[in-house]
């Protein structure tokens, strides 16, 4: 298993949501302290030019896939491919971008991988190895500092959904 981040990017007739960028560069923080690569998951129509685009925001690798089943956004088509991949290639960790597609998809790929996910994280860090995770609790009233136990080998410990502006 590689030490690797994915970030879903997120795009709507193939253009990307400034989300997945920051998202991106929030995997990057994270990828120094863990000796880790960030990938970028691009799907759907135009995928490989998102893919491309990708490494000027600081993905180490990209992959994509531009089936006709993956035409329009479906949390169903879109996590299975997601979750799919990820039983293969078994990442650290996956970020996605919290908008209205990145939420379903989020719980979708989630469920569907039987790991935990945090909604609406607004801040990710390492700190002794460990994920910490900021979110906000109560329509916003209260800020949560999640910790992770770590990062165990073999299965992937975490989904994120990353607010835009977040991290």
């Amino acid at each position: 298993m590689g030490k690797e981040i994915w970030v879903y990017i997120d795009q709507f007739k193939g253009k990307a949501l400034s989300a997945s960028w920051e998202s991106l560069a929030a995997a990057k923080t994270l990828a120094g302290p863990l000796g880790g690569s960030v990938v970028a998951l691009a799907l759907g129509p135009g995928a490989q030019a998102l893919a491309v685009e990708a490494f000027h925001f600081g993905a180490d690798a990209a992959m994509w896939g531009d089936d006709a089943t993956l035409a329009d956004f479906r949390p169903e088509a879109y996590g299975l491919t997601v979750a799919k991949l990820a039983k293969e290639k078994v990442p650290q960790l996956v970020i996605i971008p919290a908008s209205t597609r990145g939420r379903d998809l989020a719980a979708m790929v989630s469920a569907e991988l039987g790991c935990g996910a945090a909604a609406d994280a607004t801040g990710l860090e390492v700190k002794d190895g460990k994920l910490r995770i900021t979110r906000p609790v109560y329509a916003g009233k209260l800020v949560a500092l999640c910790r992770e136990l770590g990062f165990p080998d073999g299965y992937i410990d975490r989904l994120e959904s990353l607010r835009p502006n977040g991290a």
